[in-house]
This record gives structure tokens, sequence and C-alpha cells, in this order.
């Protein structure tokens, strides 16, 4: 899950943001991980394909962090 989190909030389209709201996606998260994954150096800015994309989809992570958890 929280790899397709990652991958969801690097393509942020409007289907994604869908997805990443939906009760049931946000209920099977471990915000753990998924903070580990995206700011772990070895992990979601290794495999990014610019550190701007990285840097854009860290923006949303936080918009999405807040919209979802307050």
């Amino acid at each position: 899950m929280e790899d397709l989190a990652v991958m969801k909030l690097y393509a942020f389209r409007p289907n994604d943001i869908i997805d990443l709201h939906s009760q049931a996606f946000v209920d099977r998260l471990d915000w753990g991980l998924l903070e580990r994954l995206i700011f772990d150096e070895g992990e979601a800015l290794a495999s990014s394909p610019s550190e701007r994309s990285y840097q854009e989809m860290v923006c949303a992570y936080r918009q999405y962090k807040k919209e979802v958890l307050g």
C-alpha cells in the first residue's frame, strides 16, 4: 500500500487524489513506513527522475497528510 501511495503522490492526478483520500486506503496505510519511503534517501529520492519531481512529491505528501490526518 505504501509503495502505491508513493506512486500516486508522484503522479497526483485527480483519480490518484481520490484514491489516496478513500477511507479504505487511508485505514490500510502504515504512516511510519510511508514516511520512511518518502524521506529515506535510499527510497523515493533514489528512484526519482529528478530532484524537482521528488520535491513536488514531498509537497504533495505534506498536503495529503495535512488533509487526511489534520
